[in-house]
């Protein structure tokens, strides 16, 4: 919670689930200074404008109207810039209005120049926005201020731990998601490998299938082309034994040449033979 409250009057809020803050804590009230604006550069201010803007913010602030409460110190800041208890108060007002980035900006210009009396509570107040926002590191940081302030402030110590220990099991929790996530990633490499591996195993396969087929075809086809030269050259034989078994026309006539010379020597041979003795034929009757 915000320590801010007006006048003897107390708030509580919850960090986390946790009750803080129970001790009363306060608004800051402005002290009753008037500042004589001149007219002609910042134009006309009644006397006091800036106080009553300020209390109507704090009566706000008490009936729980906490953004109304804040657009009124929003107003008194615009005529007093760099107030650091009108941003002190504004911070409370947005702190409690739910606008917690607001309040750590009025916060935040607050501790410029804050009193040295209200440092450990403004240390403490944006520690509580900044674990509202998440920022477990820069809510522990000013935790830690505020305790180097006022080693005493058992609220601060409990937030302190309270933030500590978030801290931890969120580390804890990053931790465990990053964990998963590596594991989810080496799962997925482990996949993508073996996935290639199977693709390269396949294209393997088929590339050995295509050889085979390749192989198995040229084989084929050297088949085929021995059986055609195979029945070629029967072929050929077979032509060449008909040429050997006929005659042509030139062959023919040295034949019959041939044929007539041995005639020719033959009825000289008979010719000069001796005849042979007479046989006398005897007839039957």
């Amino acid at each position: 919670m915000t320590r801010a409250s007006v006048g003897r009057s107390s708030c509580s809020d919850s960090v986390a689930g946790s009750s803080v803050g129970r001790r009363p804590v306060r608004l800051l009230r402005l002290c009753c200074l008037t500042i004589a604006l001149t007219p002609l550069l910042l134009g006309f201010t009644l006397p006091g404008t800036v106080e009553r803007l300020c209390g109507r913010g704090n009566r706000l602030y008490k009936q729980e109207k906490y953004k109304e409460a804040g657009e009124s110190y929003a107003r008194a800041l615009k005529l007093r810039p760099g107030d650091p208890t009108l941003h002190y108060n504004q911070g409370a007002a947005l702190y409690k209005a739910g606008d917690l980035p607001g309040a750590s900006q009025a916060f935040s210009a607050a501790m410029a120049d804050v009193p040295e009396d209200l440092q450990e509570d403004l240390h403490y107040n944006i520690g509580n926005t900044r674990y509202r926002m998440g920022d477990l590191k820069g809510a522990i940081e000013q935790y830690k201020q505020a305790l180097r302030l006022n080693p005493d402030d058992g609220e601060a110590k409990y937030n302190l731990e309270l933030a500590l220990r978030k801290l931890k099991e969120q580390e804890k929790q990053q931790k465990q998601q990053q964990d998963e996530e590596q594991k989810k990633e080496q799962q997925s490499k482990q996949d993508q490998e073996k996935q290639s591996q199977q693709q390269n195993a396949q294209q393997e396969q088929q590339q050995e299938e295509q050889a085979k087929q390749q192989q198995a075809q040229a084989n084929e086809q050297q088949a085929k082309q021995s059986q055609a030269q195979k029945a070629q050259e029967s072929a050929s034989e077979a032509e060449k034994g008909k040429e050997d078994k006929g005659l042509t026309k030139e062959q023919a006539a040295a034949l019959l040449r041939a044929l007539a010379a041995e005639e020719t020597a033959l009825q000289r041979i008979i010719r000069r033979a001796p005849p042979s003795a007479a046989r006398e034929v005897q007839k039957d009757w």
